[in-house]
């Protein structure tokens, strides 16, 4: 198995940092997009990441940790999307190399190119979900308040993936 994990709303803890660059407490709602469940105008909302040292500021997800640990030695690489802005690819990346120096990093909008058999991608959306696993790949949602997998504890999903039998918890085609 190779195993590709997104970056934000899995490992980093983007949504708090947004929240919090606009003065906001953490995000609790049960939407994907959160700039019009927070009644903030989209431009406005994302500005924050066109720093790199805004991503300086970002937290780890809580069970950020124990998911890497989980996947330990397999083969395993970050999978995230791409920003239109160059401080937001650099500082991203430089929060992923002081956090995880020795993993490898994809930028990639479109990450379904990349599904296929015995490639596993963990991820908190679930349309990307649905399109990694239509084109051949399994599926892992990230649990979150935002997507249907919300009621599932984090520790499940670790455990799941530590003992290697994702069967439980994967989607397939």
């Amino acid at each position: 198995m190779i195993y590709y994990c997104d970056v934000e709303g899995v490992i980093l803890n983007l949504a708090d940092a947004l929240c919090g660059a606009h003065g906001l407490p953490p995000y609790t709602g049960t939407q994907w997009e959160m700039a019009p469940a927070l009644g903030i105008p989209e431009d406005k909302f994302w500005e924050p990441i066109r720093r790199s040292a805004f991503w300086e500021s970002c937290d780890k997800e809580p069970h950020a940790d124990a998911l890497i640990a989980a996947i330990g030695t397999q083969q395993f690489r970050f999978c995230t999307a791409s920003f239109p802005y160059a401080a937001c690819y650099a500082g991203k990346f430089a929060w992923l190399k002081k956090n995880y120096p020795y993993r490898k990093v994809i930028f990639a909008t479109d990450k379904w190119e990349l599904a296929g058999p015995d490639r596993v991608l963990i991820d908190d959306r679930e349309s990307t979900i649905s399109k990694w696993v239509s084109c051949g790949g399994i599926g892992v949602l990230w649990p979150r308040t935002y997507n249907s997998n919300r009621n599932t504890d984090p520790l499940e999903v670790i455990g799941a993936i530590a003992s290697r039998s994702i069967g439980s918890i994967a989607y397939r085609h």
